[in-house]
């Protein structure tokens, strides 16, 4: 693993520094020794920054660099060693002990914390065998050491400085760009890709030829070609007329049998589980035959993958569809001709244009406050310099603007970026591509470039979510609590780390649609990263992240109590694994357990002595005798994910106040979990809900709380602490999801109150009849309450499964402050509402803009919704009416026969009427079908009206 070096020297000096402090050099014999290793390293920390520079092109450099980081490994080794030496004789360890901070990798021991450390080097060296081994191995260091200062002199290295004297850090008034999960319509710009896309978008939909019709993306890398591909995949015109979307992105290595399991699953199948590549390409060939399909095959290099596993099935299926597509992106006209598509079905990216490229340029910048179109204007001259650097390149312009980001806007910091004169190229790559890559990756502190090359060790598209990243980080040292506050946690620094690199748009998520936990390097970033990382190995000589999903096990590793290192446990759907060895809490280094689908029933008496974790889910609660396992949490102070089961097992609310989590100052994710079986006897079932009612009474969360889950409740009302007034002291909550409340009549009356509130989901509340409008209406409180509006910041409401939920009781506000002001996405599932409330379909509404309605059987009419673009209608029997919708531009109504009006529609252009898509043109009203063709003869059903 590449390590940077003036991320390296600092510690060794500390090191050192320590070394005489404990006047360790005279115990060793090595005093003079130790006296020249810290003259070596004063002599070359100052030219450490160039030679990280000088690396990246020059071999001998390069040559010079590893020998120097093998002696700092070696250093960092005898630290470890001694660390474990000392853990031998834990009465002597220093209070707070563990090694949570500590790692093998250089970049992570050089940010160490050492108070302490030496204290176990002490007592090692009481060990005369071990102190004189010690000894020799730093004298060995010295004169390495030596030699390498002497070598250095033939490189004219100069004295760049430090990190922190070569940059200053933007103004911090200046907000981040908010970073999406899905295709990101803002990087698309100028006409050229609107052009594209609508070629394109003919070409794959246009009847006639083949069963199936090949077409490509042709480009350099960063030229935009998973960007237009993207847009495609996400265009509304591609969704009407393929059923069945699958979006594989196609490497140079690939594994035959996980590549034919991802195109089964995304195509709707199941593979279960299955090895056998024939039979894999059978069960492919079934799925894609269900219904046309669209088959998106992303940064092809070869025919490979084609001709060996998906030509096969792709053209069998398409004999039962025909019409259906495949779309390839690539760098290698041969390899995609080879594959089938013909000269005419080829489009070649094309560079941006100046204006497009600086407009997409200025999107990449932190907005000031007072934003408006004429933002950064003054500097467009200097930018449009910046930019030709980037040669039209889409992603060097991004990862510029990226760069850009963090300077100040003034002329004085664009101009030190275009006078940067870095250089790296390898063969295939754009030169451009290359300077923007570099120029960012050198602005990147010693710990962000440990950070972003840890990252092309993943192979594409399989990089881990986003805390399990952080948590490898940790593991690998490369977090620093130094460059954030000190009351900040390695976790929240982490996720501090990775903003920064997604900001610079050096990651990028994986989903085109939903996620925000998965992120990747784009394959020319990538290519760097690992250029830049080549010939380094991560060699971890003590284990520190153990990770056993879904594996068949029964138990654990005997010795597992022995990894003094290990941090990170995952044991993920081991099925057969029902008990935690008793040991497991020797471990106490350890920051995270995830026992998520596995069958363990119980943790070991002892299990909070675990002082060092941060996260714990699927903790599992059982009684043993008086004792349950839930008083375990209570000592575990530093949690900042938790995620307990089996609560209904807990006797008494008296136990679950003992955990006390509202003295957790750092939980931020809560999930609180029962388990329980709708057939059981009746007998007891009133005790029980009142038991459960008052053990989640006692399980109050601490206000700094951001995500909380409820999953299978089965009291009759909420836990007080979601009910007003209470619930206003959660004032950082984003996110609820209340999901299968089997037996609760009424929804928690506090929520409305929250300041932060973003999102919120209700799944599966059969007893709920009515929702009153205590549920968005503010209790009456202080004239100076900070909240002013029911739920002001809820942004995305999903209530499904409510199935005897017949009343919203809301009426318009008069005169008050609208409730869910900012509501953008609302999803209503299966319920008996006969109409929405009024409230909610008011004229004042104007964030709202998607609606998607399925199962309101008993649903009349849906009318006066004036900020709806997308609304989806489905399976309403009942519905006659749809109205007052004058923004809407799609709806797709399905199931609903008795519907008669469509009016109040004035700039809807498509609609689709049970799988029929129409286009809407003109006034009055004009409907066509789409892909209308001569001879054949569709018309709307009788008595069905479309007016403006």
């Amino acid at each position: 693993m590449d390590v940077a070096l003036d991320a390296l020297a600092p510690y060794v000096k500390k090191m050192i520094a320590n070394l005489a402090e404990e006047e360790l050099g005279m115990l060793l014999g090595v005093e003079s020794e130790i006296r020249k290793l810290n003259n070596n390293l004063v002599y070359l920390q100052d030219y450490l920054t160039d030679a990280d520079r000088k690396c990246i092109t020059d071999k001998s450099v390069k040559a010079w660099v590893g020998k120097l980081k093998d002696v700092m490994y070696e250093a960092t080794d005898i630290l470890e060693l001694c660390q474990l030496k000392a853990m031998e004789r834990p009465q002597e360890r220093p209070a707070g002990g563990g090694a949570s901070s500590h790692s093998s990798s250089l970049g992570g021991y050089m940010k160490k914390n050492l108070q302490g450390c030496f204290q176990p080097l002490l007592f090692c060296l009481r060990n005369p065998v071990f102190a004189h081994e010690t000894g020799s191995r730093i004298k060995k260091l010295n004169e390495e050491l030596d030699t390498i200062r002497k070598d250095a002199t033939q490189f004219n290295f100069i004295n760049l400085g430090s990190y922190q004297e070569r940059r200053k850090l933007i103004n911090p008034t200046y907000p981040r760009n908010k970073t999406t999960s899905g295709f990101n319509q803002s990087e698309a710009v100028g006409e050229n890709i609107e052009e594209d896309t609508k070629q394109l978008v003919q070409k794959l939909i246009a009847r006639g030829g083949r069963d199936f019709k090949v077409v490509a993306i042709l480009g350099q890398g960063g030229m935009g070609k998973s960007l237009l591909a993207k847009k495609i995949f996400a265009s509304e015109a591609i969704k009407e007329e393929f059923k069945t979307r699958i979006w594989l992105s196609v490497t140079q290595h690939f594994d035959k049998v996980e590549l034919l399991r991802f195109a089964i699953t995304h195509a709707g199948g199941k593979h279960n589980e299955e090895k056998d590549e024939s039979i894999l390409e059978r069960t492919l060939t079934e799925a894609l035959s269900a219904h046309k399909f669209l088959l998106v095959l992303d940064d092809v290099w070869s025919d490979t993958a084609w001709k060996d596993i998906l030509e096969v099935p792709v053209a069998n299926a398409s004999c039962k569809q025909p019409g259906s597509r495949v779309l390839l992106t690539s760098r290698m006209e041969d390899a995609v001709r080879r594959m089938g598509a013909s000269s005419s079905d080829l489009l070649r990216v094309r560079k941006l244009e100046d204006e497009d490229a600086w407009s997409l340029l200025k999107k990449q910048l932190p907005l000031p406050e007072a934003s408006n179109e004429l933002a950064f204007d003054h500097l467009k001259d200097i930018g449009v310099k910046i930019i030709k650097k980037c040669d039209g390149l889409s992603l060097a312009i991004k990862v510029m603007g990226g760069l850009l980001g963090t300077r100040r806007p003034t002329e004085l910091e664009w101009e030190n970026v275009l006078k940067k004169n870095l250089e790296w190229k390898e063969d295939g790559l754009h030169e451009e591509l290359n300077f923007s890559v570099h120029l960012s990756y050198d602005d990147l502190t010693p710990e962000l470039k440990q950070c972003f090359l840890y990252y092309s060790l993943f192979a594409k598209g399989s990089a881990p979510n986003l805390d399990v990243v952080v948590s490898m980080w940790i593991s690998e040292g490369f977090i620093d609590r130094r460059s954030g506050s000190n009351e900040l946690d390695l976790e929240e620094i982490g996720e501090k780390y990775h903003r920064e690199l997604v900001a610079r748009n050096l990651l990028e998520a994986d989903d085109p649609v939903w996620t925000i936990w998965n992120y990747s390097m784009h394959d020319v970033v990538r290519s760097f990263a690992q250029f830049i990382a080549s010939e380094e190995a991560l060699v971890l000589r003590h284990l520190r992240h153990l990770r056993l999903g879904w594996a068949d096990i029964s138990r654990m590793p005997k010795d597992s109590h022995k990894m003094k290192f290990l941090e990170h446990i995952t044991l993920r759907h081991c099925i057969r694994l029902n008990k935690l060895p008793g040991n497991i809490s020797k471990l106490e280094s350890l920051r995270c357990l995830d026992l998520t689908g596995s069958n363990v029933d119980i943790v070991p008496r002892g299990f909070g002595g675990l002082k060092q974790l941060r996260s714990v889910i699927w903790f599992p609660t059982k009684m043993d005798g008086d004792w349950c396992s839930l008083e375990e949490l209570e000592p575990i102070c530093h949690l900042r994910v938790l995620s307990i089961h089996y609560l209904e097992n807990v006797p008494a609310s008296s136990v679950a106040a003992r955990v006390v989590i509202g003295n957790k100052k750092h939980l931020i994710y809560l999930e609180l979990c029962c388990y329980r079986e709708e057939r059981e006897e009746q007998t007891g079932e009133k005790e029980k809900r009142q038991r459960i009612e008052a053990v989640f009474d006692e399980l109050c969360p601490p206000p700094c709380l951001e995500d909380l889950f409820i999953i299978r409740y089965f009291g009759r009302r909420p836990p007080n602490w979601m009910q007003a007034p209470a619930a206003v002291a959660f004032k950082i909550l984003r996110s609820i999801q209340l999901l299968d409340l089997t037996y609760c009549n009424e929804l928690p009356n506090g929520l409305c109150g929250m300041l932060n509130l973003e999102e919120m989901e209700i799944h599966f509340a059969p007893a709920i009849k009515l929702i009153g409008p205590d549920f968005q209406s503010l209790a009456s409180r202080d004239e100076g309450a900070i909240v002013t509006s029911p739920f002001p910041k809820l942004r995305v409401l999903r209530m499904a499964y409510l199935s005897r939920w017949k009343k919203w009781d809301w009426e318009e506000e008069q005169g008050k402050a609208m409730a869910m002001p900012t509501l953008e996405h609302l999803r209503i599932i299966n319920c008996r509402l006969t109409h929405l409330p009024l409230g909610l379909a008011s004229n004042n509404r104007y964030n709202l803009r998607v609606l998607y309605l399925k199962g309101l059987t008993i649903l009349a009419s849906v009318e006066n919704f004036p900020s709806v673009v997308t609304f989806d209608v489905l399976y309403c029997p009942n519905l006659k009416k749809i109205g007052g919708f004058s923004k809407l531009r799609k709806i797709s109504i399905d199931g609903c026969p008795k519907l008669k009006v469509l009016e109040g529609v004035s700039v809807m252009s498509t609609m689709v009427l049970d799988d029929e898509t129409w286009e809407i043109t003109g006034t009055p009203a004009r409907c066509t079908p789409k892909l209308y063709q001569v001879g054949l003869q569709r018309q709307l059903p009788e008595n069905f009206t479309v007016t403006r």
